[in-house]
């Protein structure tokens, strides 16, 4: 899995179509502000132990929120080389647990 973060101001997006990657919304649009926004590729090689690529990644995204002092994150698939099931778990189990712990979690 591969995960650019980026810390912004202000984060903003509009969706265009939709597509079989992502979960179905009725939400064609959102922002948030003061957040760390994590665009995401989950890929082929994810599939073949995505227990473990889940928990590394939520364990470096919670230590970075942490030492950055931001409780909202913003998630933005931006590839899915890999197939929709490991996407979707992926991106339900390493971002959706965050909510609990004081993290505000908006997922396109």
């Amino acid at each position: 899995m591969r995960i650019l973060s980026i810390h912004a101001d202000r984060f903003w997006y509009r969706t265009t179509q939709k597509t079989h990657m992502a979960e179905q919304t009725d939400k064609r649009e959102d922002g948030m502000k003061d957040c760390v926004v994590l665009f995401c590729c989950v890929e082929k090689l994810d599939e073949k132990n995505p227990e473990y690529v889940i928990r590394n990644a939520t364990n470096n995204i919670l230590a970075r929120l942490a030492k950055l002092k931001v409780s909202q994150v913003m998630i933005y698939p931006y590839a899915h080389l890999g197939g929709r099931g490991t996407c979707l778990r992926g991106r339900t189990e390493m971002y959706y647990p965050s909510g609990p712990r004081g993290r505000e979690v908006n997922g396109r």
